[in-house]
């Protein structure tokens, strides 16, 4: 599972894994507790393209599918780096 550390994910967040990264399916915990499937869809040794499905956050806020750059900080975790955009 990601662990985002804040209720929505943005350019600097942290971001926590329980275990290494692969990709394919996963699930993304939210700080507000909210849990999300979401989807690894590239990756190399330092970063990972996450695509987090539309979500509502624990105060009611509709958040739309994004997908966002992570870079690796250390060991089991990442920051998010910027948002990207998988339809071009």
């Amino acid at each position: 599972m990601i662990i985002i550390t804040d209720s929505h994910a943005y350019p600097g967040c942290l971001v926590l894994t329980d275990q290494d990264v692969i990709a394919g399916p996963t699930h993304v915990q939210f700080g507000d507790g909210i849990v999300v499937e979401a989807r690894i869809n590239s990756m190399s040794p330092e970063q990972i393209v996450l695509t987090i499905n539309s979500y509502v956050t624990a105060r009611g806020t509709a958040v739309g599918e994004k997908s966002w750059l992570l870079q690796s900080v250390g060991s089991h975790r990442l920051r998010v780096k910027q948002r990207c955009d998988l339809t071009k």
